[in-house]
């Protein structure tokens, strides 16, 4: 150590590193985690070590370091080929893929290829069987060229002109004049009594709910019908009358028992009848109507406040608008509406709509029809009068050839245009045969052409074609698009995939040399530690039987596992087969110890120095301790460090180190000078 605290070495009084140091001393054996030196802390070490850590120790011995470095170096190396093999493999099963899939297309081109060359075969087939029915067509056309009769036209026109000569002279017959004259009153006549029929009906209208039965008007708590309890304002009739459409002849009384004692007495009268009892009837909150809206209807009509609920219930969900239009869509379903036309628009959406008419006549449109039927009755007998003295079976002799006359003048013209449409038919057919033929020459000239360009094509059944073209244009339709470089890009991929397997084959071969060589280290790894734990086993039985009598053994399961432990197995004389961790103290120390010694016999060195290596010792075994020493020092140097007497006495030589008063003192005894 220098002044400065720091280590100086030096070797042969030349001044070395330590690295230098220690390289020159593992030459002779001497390292610096040896056992060479021994302490009792490496006794205990020994003891407290697991069958693992003691494994370690006889990998150390062994020298297997090497042999791990090699293997190391040569996993390194089969790492680095399995990432190219799973390289190569993998741009190997990306070709395969690619080349599958080119597989793939190969074969659609080659069905599409087909397919076109089946379809063409067909449509070749096709086309000359059109050729054929087209050529019969064209022979059929000519056999079927239609004629027609000139002489039966003339003749039909002739006998018309003679029927409609006779047909005129008739018509001025004075006789058939007067005919006519009678036939026009009778018409007019006919006319005024459905007039004066209408005029009755309305009449009976007005009968509807001013003139209800007596029984009706005299029964108890009668009040009135509709009509005549709810008026409209002035100019709002249309839609008073739409928005109560069906219900202005309901009958209104005042009680519920009332309404049902008047419905048992009308259930005879062969009508139906709709009773309002007045006191079941409640005021309803009518809401406020839209803001565009011209208000409630109900507002529009006059009436008694009495009968406010009955307002209520017939109009109180009803608005009043100028036109249906103006109702927005959003708002259907949310009033009646009924506008200044008579239009309603019910809750449903459902539209109703048409002519309003009045279900009864005011009193003085009654009397005015009273007094139009009666000039209706009076016109009618005058038309009657006209008529009187006429002679109808003459008028009918001259009516009935008339009409004979007519009906063959129509016949006639019925059959001059049959002939005469017939002849333009004929024409027109023979006009469109032409042209006809014409066409079915230019598509037979265009089949053929097109058959010429289709080339030599397979035969066909003609039967089968149309079958057989739809199949094919279907299989066509299914396999397009086809790639039509498939085949060139297949060859291509084919020689690159195998170019890339033969590389893949490469790399296996490559991996199977450094697999041999990886299983070669290991078994040479194997071999080198098995023979080490046999002669270390043995030099341990050795030692151990000359340090105890009995006999011990070390032992590995798995050599070939790295995590197999070292177990020290000892047979003291007297006892059973124990491990090292089932021993007594002092019996520990000495497997341990001989543990030791057999280390240092596979791996001697020029000297040994043993501190305490004793302690745990008691005399007997002791005594053998430094027996043992003393055969060690025979071959080579052993210093020994101990308190014990058994050891110290076989000494060579004994240093003694005293303390007094703080100071150390050695005193050196040579105890072969002393014998």
């Amino acid at each position: 150590m220098n002044p400065k605290g720091g280590s100086v070495y030096k070797l042969n009084g030349r001044r070395v590193s330590l690295r230098e140091l220690e390289v020159e001393l593992s030459k002779i054996g001497i390292r610096k985690y040896g056992y060479n030196v021994v302490s009792q802390g490496d006794i205990t070490l020994i003891i407290e070590m697991t069958p693992r850590e003691r494994r370690q120790i006889l990998n150390e011995i062994s020298g297997v370091a090497e042999f791990e470095e090699r293997e190391k170096e040569i996993m390194s190396e089969l790492l680095r080929v399995d990432e190219k093999l799973r390289e190569a493999e993998a741009i190997l099963r990306e070709r395969e893929r690619r080349l599958e899939e080119l597989k793939t297309d190969v074969e659609r081109l080659r069905e599409y290829v087909e397919a076109e060359k089946m379809l063409k075969a067909a449509e070749a087939a096709i086309m000359r069987n059109q050729i054929a029915e087209l050529e019969e067509r064209i022979r059929s056309i000519k056999v079927e060229e239609p004629g027609f009769d000139e002489s039966a036209l003339r003749s039909v026109e002739e006998k018309l002109a003679r029927a409609e000569s006779r047909v005129r002279m008739l018509e001025s017959d004075p006789l058939l004049r007067k005919a006519f004259e009678v036939s026009a009153l009778a018409i007019e006549i006919e006319k005024k009594r459905r007039n004066l029929s209408k005029l009755l009906e309305k009449i009976e209208v007005y009968g509807g709910y001013s003139r209800l039965p007596k029984k009706v008007v005299e029964s108890d708590g009668y009040i009135g019908v509709v009509g005549d309890i709810l008026k409209p304002k002035s100019g709002y009739e249309t839609p008073y009358t739409a928005s109560l459409w069906g219900r202005l002849r309901d009958i209104v009384v005042s009680t519920y028992e009332q309404a049902v004692k008047l419905a048992n007495t009308l259930s005879s009268s062969g009508k139906r009848w709709r009773i309002i009892p007045l006191d079941v009837l409640k005021e309803n909150r009518r809401g406020n109507p839209p803001g565009w809206s011209l208000g409630h209807m109900a507002d529009y009509v006059e009436y008694d406040e009495r009968f406010k609920p009955l307002v209520d219930l017939l109009l109180g969900g009803t608005v009043l608008v100028k036109r249906i239009e103006d109702v927005p869509r959003s708002r259907v379903g949310t009033w009646r509406f009924v506008s200044m036309d008579g239009v309603v628009l019910e809750r449903s959406g459902i539209l109703i709509c048409g002519k309003v008419r009045r279900e009864a006549l005011d009193r003085s449109e009654y009397a005015k029809l009273i007094a139009k039927v009666e000039e209706l009755k009076l016109e009618i007998k005058e038309l009657e009068g006209k008529v009187e003295g006429y002679d109808p079976d003459a008028a009918k002799a001259i009516q009935d050839e008339l009409s004979r006359m007519k009906m063959m003048v129509q016949q006639l013209r019925d059959r001059r245009d049959r002939l005469l449409r017939l002849k333009l038919e004929v024409t027109e057919r023979r006009r469109r045969a032409a042209s006809e033929m014409g066409m079915l020459k230019a598509r037979i000239e265009s089949l053929k052409e097109r058959l010429a360009q289709l080339g030599d094509v397979p035969n066909v059944d003609p039967s089968e074609a149309f079958g057989l073209a739809e199949r094919m244009r279907l299989k066509i339709r299914l396999l397009s698009p086809v790639n039509h470089r498939a085949e060139e890009e297949y060859e291509e991929a084919l020689e690159e995939y195998n170019k890339i397997k033969s590389r893949v084959q490469q790399v296996k071969e490559e991996r199977n040399k450094v697999m041999e060589a990886l299983e070669e280290v290991r078994r040479e790894k194997k071999r080198v530690l098995q023979e080490t734990l046999e002669r270390l086993s043995r030099e341990f039985n050795r030692t151990f039987k000359d340090l105890t009598g009995g006999e011990g053994f070390l032992e590995v399961d798995d050599i070939e596992d790295p995590e197999s432990g070292l177990e020290i197995k000892v047979n003291l004389p007297g006892k059973k087969m124990a491990t090292i961790d089932q021993l007594s103290g002092g019996e520990k120390s000495i497997s341990a110890l001989a543990f030791i010694v057999a280390i240092q016999k596979l791996r001697p060195a020029p000297f040994y120095l043993f501190d305490e290596a004793d302690l745990m010792l008691d005399p007997r075994n002791a005594k053998k301790y430094a027996e043992m020493l003393k055969r060690i020092g025979r071959e080579c140097q052993v210093i020994a460090i101990s308190l014990k007497r058994e050891t110290v006495e076989p000494a060579d030589h004994i240093i003694g180190v005293t303390m007094r008063n703080g100071v150390s003192k050695i005193v050196a005894v040579d105890m072969a000078e002393e014998t």
